[in-house]
């Protein structure tokens, strides 16, 4: 099953999206449904432990906050981490999360 957005009171069928974060570094991602008909820019960031993907960027900050996150070590990240999030009113679906390779 593929991801889903909360728009419009509804569940709806999410697009693919790709992003790149930079660590400690706020990225807007832009959230389309598969019809096109509803469209949210979120907002993601990684620590090094956690990415996390929230409806607005105030909320990135908020332990409380109905956003969508991805833990694991460096390890974990380094590997391809992916799992399942269900958020109460934005998303739910897989996400994955992968740390580039490094050159030698």
């Amino acid at each position: 099953m593929g991801g889903e957005l909360r728009a419009g009171g509804n569940w709806r069928p999410l697009a693919p999206a790709g992003i790149n974060v930079v660590t400690g570094i706020t990225a807007p991602v832009p959230l389309t449904t598969r019809d096109g008909r509803y469209r949210q820019t979120a907002h993601a960031t990684f620590d090094g432990q956690t990415l996390s993907l929230c409806r607005s960027e105030h909320e990135l900050d908020r332990s409380g906050a109905d956003c969508a996150r991805l833990v694991g070590t460096q390890r974990d990240f380094s590997r391809g981490l992916a799992g399942r999030v269900e958020t109460e009113r934005f998303v739910r679906g897989p996400l994955r999360c992968d740390l580039p390779l490094r050159s030698r």
